[in-house]
């Protein structure tokens, strides 16, 4: 069966940590985040690398909840979300 191409507002994101309608600001973020711990690794410093994964998992989780709670407030969708 041939499926039909999609465009970029019907494609579903991955689900992840926190919500999945991110700003493409903060999706870059996580990666200059990571890119940062993986370099911290690298360099040999396990306990910053360790620390500073534990920070980013926690802020990423506790704060998707709050970023959900401030849009519906706001009245903002996330369909609204991802087409700006």
């Amino acid at each position: 069966m041939k499926r039909e191409p999609q465009t970029a507002s019907q494609r579903k994101s991955s689900p992840g940590l926190g919500s999945s309608a991110r700003e493409p600001s903060c999706e870059a973020a996580t990666i200059w985040v990571n890119a940062a711990i993986g370099i911290a690794a690298g360099a040999g410093e396990y306990a910053m690398a360790a620390i500073s994964t534990v920070i980013t998992l926690l802020v990423l989780a506790v704060l998707g909840p709050f970023e959900a709670y401030f849009d519906r407030r706001a009245g903002i969708t996330s369909d609204r979300r991802r087409a700006s």
